[in-house]
């Protein structure tokens, strides 16, 4: 059943959500306090997880548009350019393969755990495409004056969710630029949030932030195991969030296995079986897997009256002819009864779904493997339609839950953060145990994640005079 958002509908939702907002934002007077927080002032809100509380209608979700990309080589050098995209080289038989996951590890050359890239690699994007959030005359962004829909433009169906763009009356005064479909032939700019057509300096965007956070989020109402630390800072108007690694995922990190080591190798091995550098060589794989480099889109979307510019690595595109297509590639274990294949619909998917949602990516290619690390066959998702796989089974999960939640996070964020500072850190933190997020403030240098390099550039440079070549 399509759904669409009038005017007046549009509005309601707007009330319901500040008031759904205000509901879930309860006082917590024996808060948790995570040793990665220590020192830090602890505040008395926290935002309640549990998925019947956003169990409603799906919001406001524009299709991602990608405005840019950037690629890192192995010794993760960042490039503002595609150099790093891969093609998808399927096999001649998807259903009789066999491909050895476990061939090569002993050349693996691994990244450095101990090092985190935080948002540098976004900050340096977004310091090389500066112009791509400039204003123009209309009172909107350049990337998003170049990707206006067009009349009678299609919604896309994801079970109950879908990609909607906004219809009449539609728009939120949230000062920031968006576009909003005032009737069927004709798009207008939302020009009363954008006032100010000269402020150079501002990104006119809410949040900044890595696609790999926003999954998390979303999957948040139904994950039952690992907890998080979002890392968040206000700076000249928009919100930078960063993921803090938790004590516990240290733990387990460091603890691994020499099967589970392997193990996370096999989905970088699956990649080289069924991609090639070019689009018309066959995959080498013999050569030693890596993975230091890798491309990345960056996007831009709306959900509600949250602006969104993030990014996510994209696996591989489906052809030389088609490079905008991109497909996210996975392994999973070859299920051989009902409980694992409820399992893997319950807990799999709904990740696999969030990741390839959020930045548009509409195919997965799965490897399914034995327990040995073979692949013996390939199968086909089309993301827009992997909820429908698990309607109707026991605890099955709703992608208008997910959306609405982190639609009412970013809420709770921006009712939280007031200092807009690059200096000062707000830890907003959540566990399955208390099942509430909770946040602490704190200017400890270990937390603060805003490179002194990014927020010179911001304040003193000229978006107009910055150059869009190779960064480092």
């Amino acid at each position: 059943m399509k759904r669409q958002f009038e005017g007046s509908q549009h509005e309601e939702q707007a009330k319901h959500q500040k008031k759904s907002l205000e509901q879930r934002t309860v006082p917590q007077t024996n808060q948790h306090v995570s040793k990665s927080a220590m020192a830090a002032h602890v505040k008395t809100l926290s935002l309640q997880t549990h998925p019947y509380l956003y169990d409603r209608r799906n919001p406001f979700f524009r299709k991602p548009a990608e405005i840019g990309s950037f690629s890192i080589d192995i010794n993760r050098t960042f490039y503002n350019d595609a150099r790093q995209l891969a093609y998808y080289f399927p096999p001649k038989d998807c259903n009789r393969v066999n491909f050895d996951l476990g061939h090569g590890y002993d050349t693996f050359i691994k990244k450095l755990e101990d090092h985190r890239d935080r948002l540098d690699l976004i900050l340096k994007w977004v310091q090389a495409n500066r112009r791509k959030f400039k204003l123009n005359t209309g009172g909107s962004t350049q990337n998003e004056r170049n990707s206006k829909p067009s009349s009678g433009q299609e919604v896309k169906h994801v079970g109950e969710q879908k990609y909607l763009q906004r219809d009449q009356g539609s728009n939120e005064k949230s000062g920031r630029c968006d576009e909003t479909k005032t009737d069927q032939n004709k798009v207008e700019p939302e020009a009363k949030s954008c006032i100010n057509q000269n402020e150079d300096n501002n990104l006119h965007t809410d949040f900044i932030t890595w696609r790999g956070h926003l999954t998390k989020l979303l999957c948040t109402p139904y994950e039952n195991r690992d907890g998080w630390i979002m890392a968040v800072s206000l700076f000249n108007g928009t919100y930078y969030m960063s993921e803090v690694e938790t004590e516990e995922a240290k733990e387990q990190r460091l603890n691994m296995t020499d099967r589970q080591k392997e193990m996370t190798y096999w989905g970088h091995k699956f990649e080289q079986y069924v991609t090639s550098v070019d689009g018309k060589q066959e995959p080498n794989t013999e050569g030693a897997v890596n993975n230091c480099d890798g491309y990345c889109s960056v996007v831009r979307t709306r959900l509600n009256s949250h602006s969104l510019v993030f990014s996510g690595e994209v696996d591989c595109c489906q052809s030389l002819q088609n490079k905008s297509h991109y497909i996210e590639l996975k392994t999973s274990r070859e299920m051989d009864t009902d409980r694992q294949y409820r399992n893997f619909k319950r807990f799999k998917l709904i990740k696999w779904w969030a990741q390839s949602f959020l930045v548009g990516v509409p195919e997965i290619i799965c490897g399914f493997r034995d327990d040995d690390g073979r692949v013996l066959r390939l199968e086909r998702f089309e993301t827009l339609r992997v909820p429908d796989l698990q309607k109707g089974e026991r605890n099955s999960w709703n992608p208008n839950v997910s959306l609405n939640f982190c639609d009412e996070f970013l809420s709770f964020v921006k009712k939280v953060v007031d200092q807009d500072d690059p200096k000062v850190v707000y830890l907003f933190e959540w566990n399955a145990t208390s099942r509430q997020v909770t946040y602490t403030i704190t200017e400890e240098p270990e937390h603060v994640f805003l490179r002194d390099w990014y927020i010179d550039s911001i304040r003193n440079e000229n978006p107009t005079q910055l150059s869009t070549g190779t960064a480092t």
